[in-house]
């Protein structure tokens, strides 16, 4: 009995030496392999040992295998990974000699490895095809295709070949398509895809909003008849532009389901497949019958008011004629007997003047110089009423030169006092010259008149560029100035901001200026304070630039 018990300790010794043996002897052959330090494996199985080759530069199926876009592998019965393709290390991120040797069910999800070995065993069978996801470190798994068949190159030498396929793309393009379909079918207008006969293949649910046809009875069917399409050209002219152009677009008028019209922006666009050739038209139809329909009542508007403004017009034209006919008559009815009084009081002061006490002699200088006050005042107001409807003759005017008339003509009352004169370089503009010479007189004169109370008047004239372009010219100066409170009545017609006895005048000076500088498309502002002076601008629009001086130069030479 102890020799038996010692005989079976040695065997048992053995046995584990060798089984050790046997486990270094893995561990190096799979370190051989993970370095690629051998060519093939030798597998053991039921049916004995079985030798898969690993390094073989020459074999056409490796070579092959390297430069697919797929992953590719050779696995044993039991799924251990006998060859591997660089793109398979790739998809999973893992160099190829750490693969090899080892179970590919270790690069699937845990849950889905039992199945991958059910996989194998159907595949002795059967070629397989099934999607799976390839574990990646740190990032999301893989989407693939597994293709799996069984190779007997012998009796004993069976392998199962893998090619892993990236879905990747496929699953976004999928996605992508998807999203497409949610679009056309969400988008209010209609979209219908049709063959270049006119049949319907593809009818989105704007279309049978707007239309009323389900798809299922649309589609099919030929769209120009189904909707009773009128064509603003006719038809076979819109498919040669098609053809040409690729797109074609513009308004037609259809008819809905169980009757009433709609009017659609239609816009075609044509569908080629991968050769160019034509396969499809793609049409995108948008309702404007709303819009049509309110273009058309702003159309009726807008000749009702074009009707009204002409019939104002004439009444305006008409009034303007009367009032022009009313002027003429007040000033010639109004100054006849001005003359006769003026006249007769003029030669009654002659006669007896020196004869009269001095209240007879106040009454007859007062009568005077309200009836010459009169007669000024008519004139004004006459030549106010002329300023709106006189025709403007634009031409070059230099403003130096016309500054210089302005100041001869007021030189009388000037060399009278002591004024210090600022004038600037100022440039030449294109306007009316006798309506602008007005507005500078009236200006530069009222400047004049408001500085008697100073013992040196500053007076000064200058320009400068208006926001956009426009010229802005004004007159400063040091005299009464007046209060901004009433200033919107500065440019009003008899309306004075100063009485008679401070400063003569009729109240409409600055009312003919206005008149006349909007009358020129401009405008005209002041600013002032009491006793400190004032300064008056006026702007006239960007249109007397240098190129269009030229021009009017040229026609007022040749005119």
């Amino acid at each position: 009995m102890r020799a038996s018990r010692s005989k079976t300790e040695l065997e048992l010794r053995v046995e584990l030496e060798r089984v050790q043996a046997r486990l270094n002897e893995l561990e190096a052959t799979q370190n051989a392999i993970r370095r690629g330090d051998v060519d093939a494996i030798v597998v053991d199985g039921p049916n004995g040992s079985q030798v898969f080759t690993l390094q073989s530069p020459e074999d056409p199926y490796r070579i092959l295998a390297e430069r697919m876009n797929e992953g590719a592998a050779t696995l044993s019965a039991d799924g251990t990974i006998l060859f591997c393709n660089r793109r398979l290390a790739e998809m999973v991120e893992i160099p190829s000699e750490q693969l090899l040797g080892s179970p590919f069910s270790s690069i699937l999800r845990e849950d889905r490895r039992n199945f991958f070995q059910e996989l194998l065993r159907s595949t002795v069978k059967n070629d397989i095809r099934t999607e799976h996801e390839l574990l990646r470190e740190g990032k999301s798994p893989l989407p693939v295709q597994l293709s799996l068949s069984l190779v007997a190159f012998s009796e004993l030498e069976k392998v199962f070949c893998l090619v892993a396929t990236d879905l990747s793309e496929l699953n976004r393009a999928k996605r992508g398509l998807r999203e497409q379909s949610e679009i056309f079918e969400l988008a209010q207008d209609a979209i219908v895809i049709r063959d270049l006969h006119g049949r319907i293949q593809s009818w989105n649910r704007g279309a049978k909003d707007l239309y009323g046809w389900p798809a299922e009875e649309a589609l099919g069917r030929v769209i120009s008849d189904l909707l009773h399409t009128l064509f603003p050209q006719p038809f076979e002219a819109i498919e040669a532009l098609l053809l040409t152009s690729k797109e074609w677009e513009g308004e037609v008028t259809q008819t809905r389901r169980g009757g009433g019209t709609v009017v659609v922006a239609s816009r075609w666009s044509l569908l080629r497949d991968e050769r160019g050739i034509p396969t499809a038209i793609l049409e995108i139809n948008r309702d404007i019958t709303a819009r049509k329909e309110a273009e058309e009542k702003l159309r009726k508007l807008n000749q009702e008011l074009e009707s009204r403004v002409a019939l104002r017009t004439r009444e305006l034209a008409d009034s303007m004629k009367d009032l022009e006919s009313f002027a003429y008559s007040v000033s010639h009815d109004l100054r006849a007997p001005l003359r006769h009084i003026d006249g007769f009081l003029t030669l009654l002061s002659t006669r007896t003047y020196a004869t009269l006490d001095d209240s007879s002699k106040h009454y007859i200088d007062r009568t005077l110089l309200a009836s010459r006050r009169m007669g000024e005042l008519i004139d004004d107001l006459l030549q106010f009423s002329r300023t709106g409807r006189t025709e403007i003759y634009k031409a070059p005017v230099d403003l130096n030169a016309l500054i210089q008339e302005v100041l001869r003509e007021l030189e009388p009352e000037a060399r009278t006092r002591k004024v210090n004169w600022q004038l600037a370089q100022l440039p030449t503009v294109a306007a009316d010259k006798a309506m602008l010479k007005q507005v500078v007189a009236n200006l530069v004169g009222n400047a004049l008149k408001f500085t008697r109370g100073r013992e040196t008047a500053q007076i000064e004239v200058g320009s400068k560029p208006g926001l956009n372009g426009e010229f802005v010219l004004f007159v400063r100066d040091n005299g009464a100035g007046f209060d901004m409170r009433y200033y919107n009545k500065l440019f009003q017609v008899f309306q004075r901001l100063h009485s008679d006895q401070e400063f003569e005048g009729t109240g409409i000076g600055l009312a003919i200026c206005r008149s006349i500088v909007e009358h020129h498309g401009g405008r005209i502002w002041a600013e002032g304070s009491v006793g400190e002076g004032a300064t008056f601008y006026f702007l006239l629009p960007a249109d007397y630039r240098e190129g269009e001086l030229h021009e009017l130069v040229e026609a007022h030479l040749a005119g």
